[in-house]
């Protein structure tokens, strides 16, 4: 490729960094950094999280949904009293537009949380999409001006014959991109009131820690958990002054995903009263499994609906209470992922192409040098792209400099291409009237300039005189002349 080509090469990365200041990267982005999550691996829980399934078993031994809220009470009470779990969270909302019959065992849910004050967790949501009114709730996000906590709309949460004054509310809502759950606002205030995320509250029974121990910063930037001394426990940085990113520890499946299904506590909980000692043996061993946990009671069974995929699930759909166990574990770990702003993923996209651009535009014998090291630098972006993915919590845009990398080296090659045919066009445009095809088709092969002062060489010299030479060639047009002459020459 002529160097006058290689402005325009330019073109490209400042496209690019248009592009991915808009944000048309972010696809890309998203499904390279599911490939990153399982090129990591899985992480170890850094709590005691098990999950309780309402799941097909559990539906088929307890009855069909909605259970009335009894027994939801005493799964909660043989955990807390036989399992010594530190406490037990409930991803369903039990609000007042709950079908009657569910509604019949609020009381004995209250109940529960009185006896048992602060270790009750009731989801509360803006988006269920359920209740005469919910399809007007707005999420007050800050980033989308909701800046006034005595505004906004109230989520629907458990109504308080179900919560009391000893549970606590926790807000389920998380934010999905690409039908995958990626974010979570870890606050929302509205009418005077903060509810704090259903996350966060798991993480914060981890820590023994309470609400009143929570302190945002005053320009939203990190949120500090205090112990009752007035310990820092954590400071979590907040994305947009209210989000966090879930970083994701393992698949749903996972032999590190501690479950059981709800049916399994339920048998358990009877052969408590068992008139067989070896029976109430058993139970107690399997009760002991759940001291000191975090204990997340949710829907699994499909006809419930509330799935969603995960990086490590990204081919079928799993539970969603999945993604809250998985922010509890990033709030408690503290592997908090921190993310690039558009304006530096737009200045990343421009300087990485235009590095390719002296590598791609090599004249000749370093045309395949450069275009190898082209190769080794696409590679190797990605490849450090993963490195501070898994190992120093960074998460660098990659889809917007590879892509625009790749276009900018395809165009490159396109335009050396087209340089190359033009130059055999010109070539034989010059000398094929005057020299033999085979030392023209050479000279194109070999890419080989015409030169002044010749080469030396040994040759022989063939002198012909053509008869009546002057004659015929006065009357044949000059094309035809050059025609004839070469066949004669050959």
């Amino acid at each position: 490729m002529g160097i006058r080509w290689w402005p325009l090469l330019l073109l490209i990365p400042l496209g690019g960094a248009a592009a991915g200041w808009a944000g048309w990267f972010a696809p890309a982005d998203r499904m390279l950094q599911r490939w990153f999550y399982q090129w990591r691996g899985e992480l170890e829980s850094p709590a005691r999280i098990i999950y309780v399934d309402v799941d097909a078993e559990a539906t088929r031994a307890l009855g069909g949904q909605p259970w009335n809220r009894a027994v939801f009470a005493a799964l909660a009470e043989v955990l807390l009293d036989q399992g010594g779990a530190r406490a037990v969270a409930f991803d369903f909302v039990f609000s007042e537009y709950g079908h009657p019959a569910a509604r019949a065992g609020n009381a004995e849910l209250r109940r529960v949380g009185d006896r048992f004050p602060g270790r009750l967790i009731h989801a509360a949501t803006y988006s269920t999409g359920l209740g005469a009114v919910s399809g007007e709730r707005r999420f007050p996000f800050r980033f989308e001006g909701a800046v006034d906590p005595d505004e906004g709309d109230l989520p629907e949460m458990a109504e308080f014959a179900v919560a009391g004054f000893h549970s606590k509310i926790g807000l389920i809502d998380v934010i999905e991109k690409d039908g995958m759950p990626r974010e979570a606002p870890l606050f929302a205030r509205a009418r005077g009131l903060t509810y704090w995320h259903f996350a966060l509250h798991l993480a914060m029974s981890h820590w023994g820690a309470e609400p009143q121990g929570l302190r945002l910063s005053p320009d939203y930037q990190y949120l500090d958990v205090h112990d009752d001394g007035g310990r820092l426990l954590q400071r979590i940085p907040l994305r947009r002054e209210q989000l966090v990113t879930i970083n994701w520890h393992h698949r749903w499946d996972s032999p590190l995903n501690n479950r059981h299904s709800a049916a399994e506590v339920a048998y358990h909980a009877a052969r408590l009263e068992s008139d067989d000692p070896e029976e109430r043996k058993e139970a107690r061993r399997f009760f002991d499994l759940f001291a000191e946990a975090i204990v997340l009671i949710g829907p699994v069974d499909p006809l419930l609906g509330d799935r969603a995929p995960s990086p490590f699930d990204h081919d079928a759909p799993v539970p969603k209470v999945g993604a809250h166990g998985n922010l509890a574990m990033t709030l408690i770990s503290g592997r908090f992922l921190s993310e690039h702003p558009p304006l530096s993923q737009a200045w990343l996209t421009f300087a990485f192409a235009v590095a390719l651009i002296p590598l791609l535009v090599m004249e000749r014998r370093g045309q395949i040098a450069g275009k190898a090291a082209a190769l080794v630098l696409l590679t190797g972006f990605v490849g450090v792209a993963w490195y501070f993915f898994a190992h120093r919590l960074t998460v660098i845009p990659v889809g917007g400099p590879v892509l625009t990398g790749t276009a900018t080296a395809v165009a490159a090659l396109a335009f050396q291409a087209g340089a190359a045919v033009r130059q055999k066009k010109r070539v034989r445009d010059l000398f094929g009237a005057y020299l033999a095809p085979e030392v023209v088709r050479q000279m194109v092969d070999e890419r080989r300039e015409p030169k002044l002062g010749g080469e030396e060489v040994v040759v022989t010299a063939l002198f012909s005189d053509v008869e009546k030479f002057s004659t015929f060639s006065e009357l044949m047009p000059a094309v035809e002349l050059v025609t004839l002459m070469n066949e004669y020459l050959s």
